[in-house]
Formats: C-alpha cells, structure tokens, sequence
C-alpha cells in the first residue's frame, strides 16, 4: 500500500474514524492506534487533550485499507539498529466500533514471522475523541517511498512545512 493524493482506504461507513479504537479490557496490553480518513494509520501513546503532538505517536505510523469486512494495516516501526520494519495486521470488523484482530504478520530484514492469534481474543473498542493529533505527525508518511507518486509526495512535503511554520508561529508567547 502507498500514500497518494486520492488514496481511498474504502471506508464507506464501515468504522467510525473520529477516535481511537483500543484494546478491551480483556485484551492484553494498551495498544491505540487512530484510523485517518485519508488512509493514514497511528498508534497513539497519550489521550490528554494537551498532548505534546510529536510524542504522541509510538510507532513510524502506516497505511490501511478495507478490502471486505476485513481492516488492513501495514504498521512500520524501528528496531534497536534504527532499521525500519513492517508488522501487517489484519482485523476482522464486527461492526463500526469493533474490531477482532485475525492476523498479525512480522516482516523482518532476518526473515518473516506470522503470529497465530486465532485462539486469542484481541479485540478492540471505538472511542469517540472531538481533538485528534493532526495525521501530519505520522512520520511515514515524509518517507518518498511510501507515495505512488513522487510530485504528491512534494506537495505533501510543502503542505508539511507550511503545518509546521504555522504550528511554531501559534507556539510563540504573545
């Protein structure tokens, strides 16, 4: 999957995007991750409305897709040499505030993994949140491999520049 100025993640009222779905209670760990309309996916560390913006995302970010009744996420992280990996998860969507996760892939630069999580039940919870942190956090999607196209990827870069100019500008004491 790659970024691009059209780029249609197919939601058609599928899932509820202005939130952030989380682990259940029963599901193990604190994993949140926001869905945005235009493709973009983010895991998300904090949930205060004073958020520190660039430290509110855990990983890289990513890109997602429905193809179905199934989500699909490709997730790119770093590991401890700096190099950039993808972990693909794919969630079966039970209705438009929950998802079952089905299948967890890890690639690797060492190899390939998929993790069975059939028998586990990861599911996750939509909860609805007015302020999000802006998508132009997500760091992938700076990255000029992730666009289809590289003049959309320039234009994006200009758009960046001129969120961070106006972000520092709003920042500045009176």
């Amino acid at each position: 999957m790659l970024f691009s100025a059209n780029y249609n993640p197919a939601l058609k009222n599928k899932l509820n995007i202005n939130g952030i779905f989380t682990a259940s209670p029963k599901t193990q760990g604190n994993y949140k991750f926001i869905l945005y309309e235009d493709g973009t996916f983010a895991t998300i560390n904090n949930l205060s409305l004073s958020y520190n913006e660039e430290k509110s995302f855990f990983c890289l970010g990513g890109i997602y897709k429905i193809i179905s009744d199934t989500l699909i996420i490709d997730e790119y992280t770093r590991d401890t040499y700096n190099t950039i990996e993808l972990n693909r998860y794919k969630y079966a969507i039970l209705n438009r505030t929950t998802l079952k996760r089905i299948t967890e892939e890890l690639f690797r630069t060492y190899g390939y993994k998929k993790i069975n999580v059939e028998n586990d039940n990861y599911i996750y919870n939509f909860i609805d949140i007015s302020i999000l942190p802006s998508s132009y956090g997500v760091e992938i999607k700076s990255k000029k491999w992730m666009w289809a196209d590289k003049q959309e990827w320039k234009e994006y870069m200009r758009q960046l520049k001129e969120y961070e100019a106006a972000r520092r500008k709003n920042q500045q004491p009176d």
